[in-house]
């Protein structure tokens, strides 16, 4: 189906079933004793349909025929995001949570709970029962009644501030500009001959910015390293070009040396957000996306495993000089043994515990009490999971918002929770069609380069959906990466429309020549 006007209603739909949604989470927060702000809807409605009217300029416009299952499937998911992010961060709970006041966040769970006591009995018990109730006993009226209706207010600081308004203008811009450039013969063809430069002039900021984040993030909001896809993805393609002829020709199933060194360069992207981020889920999706694009240049299996062999003999190598980061530890303890607590001897337990608690260590806290701390995040989203069942709690009935950063690693467990398994297969539905359009963009591009291009950004959009999702639902180890349109965020966002937008010229050019 590749039909503009039935794209067109799916738009229309998807924005009907969000105001809906919306709706529905502004009752459920009546229920709970608070009223949330209405601005950020009306900022994400304002986006939706920025979006839908790019779709059609780009119709009209800019003459597009190529595949619209991709815009689409990137709508459906960014749709479904906002509606989760606005549930979590209405919640006066979870925003005090964000900001660290324990205080705030017990006593908004009090003043929740209260309301909910006091719809209760106000559903279920007459007027005689409700005299019983509260006149029986002394002091038990005052908790029993409803708490004053809170009313969560945005100033205009916060509201143009956040990444949730800066971001998605800014993606939509990215979107058009990308789709605009390399829909272009000259740009693509300026781009390969100028990979390697691009690549060595990009590599030291990109490495400065790097250095200069906390725990893998710049100025509370950005992910540093989300740039350097479109970097990567552009250098690598253009080396393979101009070298994969001769790494064909190998011996003993090696490439060249004179070859190698372009392809090192690169690679030191895949491999420095690992060691200067401490970024395990990055180090994954650029090792893939390297792998992925390799294998079509090249279509040498027995180098991919040298080159696997290689990566591993890395690894060890980090592992034997200690410098593979604590949490990476966590995270694989986390994965096949959550309910249970390291031996307080493991050596990069004692390295976690130093790093939080200092020399002194932990005082009078149990060991598996400092445990259940680490591993909250993935207990909580996984209780989310299996209460949402197959319909959900249904929105702003659940509890998401007992998950630390719920709104970005975790958003999955949200949806799930409250949407239940059918709102987590409608966004896994849409990853996949948004991977099947991408497939089919990179079989009917014709020359090397674009093809390239064309499978890395599908690789990049798609693979790190599934690292998510499957840390999430504890099939992989927690990686700490963004679901791609879904999870809150300021330039992971924009990188990802950006992936939209290249896929889009991609196809254009394809459609063109054919």
């Amino acid at each position: 189906m590749n039909k503009p006007s039935a794209h067109l209603l799916i738009h229309l739909l998807v924005i009907a079933a969000s105001i809906c949604g919306y709706g529905a989470i502004y009752l459920s927060s009546l229920s709970r004793g608070y009223a949330p702000s209405l601005w950020p809807v009306a900022r994400n409605l304002v986006v939706l349909m920025g979006l839908s009217v790019v779709f059609v300029v780009l119709i009209r416009g800019a003459r597009y025929r190529g595949n619209l299952t991709i815009f689409t499937a990137a709508f459906l998911l960014f749709a479904v995001g906002s509606v989760a992010q606005y549930r979590l961060f209405s919640d006066p709970e979870y925003v005090a949570r964000l900001a660290g006041r324990q205080d705030l966040v017990t006593a908004h769970r009090k003043a929740k709970i209260r309301a909910w006591r006091a719809l209760a009995i106000e559903a279920a018990y007459d007027e005689a029962k409700r005299d019983i109730l509260t006149g029986s006993s002394p002091g038990i009226g005052s908790d029993v009644s409803a708490p004053p209706l809170m009313r969560t207010t945005v100033t205009a600081q916060e509201f143009f501030s956040s990444a949730s308004t800066y971001a998605p203008p800014l993606a939509v811009l990215a979107l058009v500009v990308s789709f605009l450039a390399l829909r272009r013969e000259s740009v693509l063809s300026w781009l390969q001959r100028h990979s390697v430069t691009l690549a060595v002039a990009a590599f030291i900021p990109l490495l400065i910015v790097a250095g200069l984040a906390r725990s893998g993030k710049l100025l509370e909001e950005t992910t540093p390293w989300e740039v350097g896809k479109i970097i990567f993805l552009i250098s690598l393609a253009g080396i393979l070009v101009d070298t994969y002829s001769v790494i064909r020709v190998t011996q003993w199933n090696l490439p060249p040396a004179r070859s190698v060194l372009p392809l090192v360069v690169v690679t030191a992207f895949a491999i420095l957000p690992f060691f200067v981020l401490s970024d395990f889920g990055q180090l994954m999706v650029f090792l893939t996306v390297y792998f992925t694009l390799y294998l079509i240049a090249v279509g040498r299996r027995a180098q991919i495993v040298h080159g696997v062999i290689l990566a591993l003999a890395i690894g060890l190598l980090a592992y034997a000089v200690g410098k593979i980061p604590p949490r990476v530890f966590v995270r694989w303890h986390l994965w096949h043994s959550t309910w249970q607590a390291p031996d307080p001897q493991t050596e990069w337990w004692q390295r976690v515990l130093a790093q939080r608690f200092g020399p002194s260590g932990p005082g009078k806290i149990s060991n598996d009490e400092l445990w259940r701390d680490q591993a909250l995040q993935l207990m909580q989203g996984l209780f989310g999971l299996t209460e949402g069942g197959l319909i959900g709690t249904g929105l702003g009935l659940g509890m998401p918002e007992t998950v630390p950063v719920s709104e970005s690693d975790f958003i999955y467990a949200a949806i799930a929770e409250e949407m239940g398994w059918i709102g987590g297969v409608l966004v896994v539905g849409a990853l996949l069609l948004l991977g099947l359009a991408g497939i089919t963009i990179t079989l009917s591009v014709t020359d090397m380069f674009t093809r390239l291009i064309a499978a890395g950004a599908t690789c990049f959009l798609v693979f790190q959906a599934l690292v998510n999702i499957g840390g999430v639902i504890k099939l992989l180890p927690m990686t700490g990466i963004t679901l791609p349109f879904v999870s809150h965020g300021g330039w992971s966002l924009v990188t990802s429309f950006a992936l939209i937008g290249v896929l889009m010229a991609l196809s254009q050019r394809a459609r063109q020549r054919a």
